[in-house]
């Protein structure tokens, strides 16, 4: 009988601990104006943009301070103790290994910021399996492979600079756009922000007018030039932000681009 009692009460006590740590994990989860849960945010959002390529949004940021009790990561002290951007860090990195589809982001990131693509299955497949099997890969230390592929291939060149011209200009890139960015080392990104700046400045006034006009034209629905009031209100809705043709037919999603 004393056995039993013993047993009992070893059971309800490890039943109590299991519950109260489930309590104090969805604690943390909701409690986001606390001093630790925007100790935690911050450095989930550095970390994510380091591992990933982009930062978490707040429901990414919940869902993953709910695994921090789970195992593997057992991340509940370190939480309370106030997370640390390395050992965010190191929480993303062991996730990494255990999601596939965090692999496949980092990777699509990856290939975005270098090339303006995604990555296609065969690639994608390729760098998951690397992932998997060294503990140095993921989305920061991935791009410089990924930024001197693209300086070196020519024929990946050409068509990332045939992306940027699409994306900033809605046009694909002329020979002396091509000839231009050739032999030069940005990649994508680069690349795009450099056009962007070029699109809105007193040089690219006539690239600038010649895709707001065919904005303008796809929108309407009329094939026909602006009128100074319609171009004057379309510079307004996009000058601040500095859109790009990409930019601006994202907020379109309805018209037949």
């Amino acid at each position: 009988m004393k056995n039993i009692l013993s047993r009992n009460s070893i059971f309800a006590a490890l039943l109590a601990l299991v519950l109260l740590a489930t309590q104090s994990a969805q604690a943390r989860s909701f409690k986001p104006d606390s001093k630790e849960y925007k100790t935690a945010k911050s450095a989930l959002l550095s970390a994510s943009v380091i591992v990933l390529g982009l930062p978490y949004t707040d429901v990414e940021i919940n869902q993953r301070l709910v695994e921090f009790d789970a195992p593997p990561y057992n991340m509940g002290q370190k939480y309370d103790e106030g997370l640390k951007f390395s050992e965010a860090v190191d929480f993303l990195k062991l996730r990494l290994k255990k999601d596939s589809f965090d692999r496949i982001l980092a990777t699509n990131m990856a290939y975005l910021e270098s090339m303006g693509r995604q990555g296609n299955d065969n690639e994608r497949s390729y760098w998951q399996g690397r992932i998997l099997n060294e503990d140095k890969l993921w989305y920061a230390t991935m791009l410089p492979t990924f930024n001197d592929y693209v300086k070196t291939n020519k024929d990946e060149r050409k068509a990332t600079i045939n992306r940027v011209y699409l994306a900033v200009f809605g046009r694909p890139a002329k020979s002396t756009d091509t000839n231009y960015w050739l032999n030069r080392s940005e990649n994508y990104r680069a690349m795009r922000e450099a056009n962007r700046q070029y699109l809105w400045s007193e040089a690219g006034k006539l690239e600038l007018t010649a895709m707001l006009t065919m904005c303008y034209q796809k929108i309407s629905g009329k094939n026909e030039p602006m009128t100074d009031k319609a171009y004057q209100f379309f510079l307004f809705l996009h000058q601040k932000k500095k859109q790009t043709f990409e930019e601006i037919k994202k907020e379109y999603p309805t018209v037949k681009w």
